[in-house]
């Protein structure tokens, strides 16, 4: 596969972009961040999801669509060496679950660009559906399909529900920034 040891994940991972719009005013940064973070065996897709009544059923069927997965939303950028880290940790470890920390960026013009939510750790990851913000990485085998059910029947988010249960009941890490 033209992979590295350590940097080539053994199995299949999708980082996907669901954005309302490929007009979208932060799609762009977000491309261009994944983009210079992926390494061999990683792949993007940038998925329209226009209707509302729609989100929870396709962010669902992204965190399925492959061995792992993790969701960029199209306006959060990563790091350039987020996913071979992640690759490494999970290629070692064997995990259902890697999620790191929220960074805070500073723009050029000194601004900060943070949603307002600040650090989480490995505390927090059942405590809010913001917890694990910045990256998480799932494996698809380790999603409850009862996940979507619950989700639509409550009106609860999905990502929420799906990583507190793989939390709950899976091998998780946390990659500290």
């Amino acid at each position: 596969r033209g992979c590295v040891w350590r940097t080539c994940l053994m199995l299949s991972l999708t980082v996907v972009t669901l954005t309302r719009s490929l007009e979208s005013k932060t799609l762009g940064r977000c491309r261009e961040s994944v983009q210079a973070a992926l390494v061999p065996g990683v792949k993007h897709e940038v998925i329209v999801c226009p209707r509302e009544q729609f989100h929870t059923r396709m962010r669902y069927e992204t965190m399925t669509m492959d061995d792992y997965t993790t969701i960029v939303d199209d306006d959060d950028t990563i790091d350039e060496h987020a996913l071979s880290r992640c690759v490494e940790i999970i290629n070692d470890n064997k995990l259902d679950m890697l999620f790191t920390d929220e960074v805070i960026r500073i723009e050029s013009d000194g601004s900060t660009f943070d949603s307002v939510r600040g650090k989480r750790s490995f505390d927090s990851v059942n405590a809010s559906p913001v917890s694990i913000h910045n990256l998480c990485v799932l494996k698809s085998k380790a999603i409850d399909p009862s996940a979507l059910k619950i989700a639509l029947q409550y009106g609860i988010g999905i990502e929420w529900l799906v990583r507190s249960s793989v939390a709950l009941n899976g091998k998780v890490g946390h990659l500290a920034e």
